[in-house]
């Protein structure tokens, strides 16, 4: 089948939990056999992996003519409702938020949604069809012998406000004793400033998350929401602890593995 993958954002420019999850996907299905095109915001052609990728500026309705099915995700969805309805082509919507596309909720036709948690299938419950399909690591990629109890840092992934950034300023100006790193997250706007203490160091964005996680002692995740985390599943291949807020999605994710708080609270990040 030709498989067009409409999408605004792709690696490796983008490295976001969304776009590593689509790239999964897109290799799957490549190596069954299958013709993949992505297309991306910007004026740019290149391969990816074995991925073609090319740009979406130009006459976009022209791959929807030419393919057997559509997959899209987060920012083009309500475009590949309509164009998928124009020409007659099944749409597969990645959801990877409770956010989705608002035409979703009125059962579009020949649309079909992959929920990336039972978490998120049980609070959208969307009256299409639908599986849920989880975010893929592969465990012997992130598996190592290292003793992260000795490793220096105590690590947020992704700095912006939704991500903790903020908090985690407070964690370090309450415990000036901890170094701290933010690393870098691929959208929305980094918080990248020190506590009163200078104890935290900031990384850019990584394109390979091994060299962080070799230097962590411990990860947390006190974003405002999350349906999944890859960090998490990334941290505890590792061997990681992950110290989370309490979310549906991070409880199917981490089971009894982390360690849960209620909300960005600094004396319960403390105690644990």
């Amino acid at each position: 089948m030709k498989i067009f993958i409409h999408s605004h954002y792709y690696l490796p420019g983008t490295r976001a939990g969304a776009e590593i999850f689509l790239h999964e996907i897109a290799k799957h299905l490549l190596r069954a056999g299958h013709e993949i095109l992505v297309t991306v915001n910007d004026d740019t052609a290149y391969d990816y992996e074995g991925v073609q990728v090319t740009t979406n500026r130009h006459n976009i309705a022209a791959y929807y003519m030419v393919s057997d099915i559509v997959i899209t995700h987060l920012q083009h969805a309500e475009t590949a409702i309509e164009l998928g309805a124009l020409y007659g082509r099944p749409v597969v919507h990645l959801l990877h938020n409770n956010d989705p596309a608002g035409a979703l909720k009125y059962d579009p036709p020949n649309n079909y949604v992959v929920y990336n948690s039972e978490a998120l299938r049980r609070e959208l419950h969307l009256n299409l069809p639908g599986i849920v399909g989880r975010p893929v690591i592969f465990p012997d990629h992130w598996r190592n012998q290292k003793d992260h109890y000795y490793n220096e840092f105590v690590t947020l992934v992704n700095c912006c406000v939704e991500k903790g950034g903020l908090f985690l300023q407070q964690l370090a100006d309450a415990m000036p004793g901890i170094r701290f790193m933010g690393v870098l997250g691929a959208y929305n706007t980094q918080i990248v400033q020190n506590s009163r203490y200078r104890n935290i160091q900031f990384m850019p964005v990584q394109t390979d998350m091994r060299i962080v996680y070799d230097q962590t002692r411990l990860i947390i995740i006190p974003s405002y929401y999350e349906s999944w985390s890859l960090t998490a599943s990334e941290a505890m291949a590792s061997g990681i602890p992950v110290i989370c807020n309490d979310m549906p999605g991070l409880r199917e994710n981490c089971g009894a593995a982390a360690i849960y708080c209620s909300g960005n609270v600094v004396p319960e990040y403390r105690v644990a």
